[in-house]
């Protein structure tokens, strides 16, 4: 498997397949959620800077298996995206090597708080979430995704660096 930093055609219908292909046949998601992740993606895209945004993929081949987008644009808060693994390359380690590379970028970049949302039921990803250093913040009903889910905003405030001595 290839991990690929930045843009690279097709990548986008890729990450939209990917969720339209879990979201939708798991969660019951469909052209509302669709419709958000295009407009959402595009807007990123369209001020996507590798200084401090962060869009890793990873190929075999032509084949999209997973995704992990660190959107910097706000200065003192980042925000973790489209983080997914194809339900074929679920097992390999890969969810797993996409947060440590996305932890390691935040890291370096000394964010003091980073979010992202998800929702309850998405247990696999909480275990990664948690392990990087998020926790549940809120829960509410409020759905954006149209889908008749919980919603959870999780946080990761910035490491502290402990000195020797």
């Amino acid at each position: 498997m290839e991990f690929v930093e930045g843009y690279r055609r097709g990548m986008l219908a890729g990450m939209i397949r990917l969720h339209m292909r879990y979201y939708g046949e798991k969660w019951d998601f469909g052209a509302g959620f669709e419709a958000l992740l295009a407009k959402e993606m595009g807007l990123f895209m369209d001020r996507f800077d590798p200084r401090r945004d962060l869009l890793l993929t990873v190929w075999e081949g032509d084949w999209l298996a997973g995704s992990l987008v660190i959107d910097g644009a706000k200065p003192l808060r980042a925000h973790l995206r489209w983080f997914i693994v194809d339900d074929r390359a679920q097992g390999l380690g890969l969810g797993r090597q996409l947060m440590e590379r996305g932890v390691e970028f935040l890291d370096k970049r000394a964010v003091p708080v980073t979010y992202l949302t998800s929702f309850a039921g998405l247990d696999a990803a909480a275990k990664l979430y948690i392990e990087a250093g998020f926790q549940i913040v809120r829960e509410d009903e409020k759905d954006r995704w149209q889908g008749g889910v919980t919603e959870q905003m999780w946080e990761r405030p910035k490491p502290r660096r402990h000195l020797m001595g």
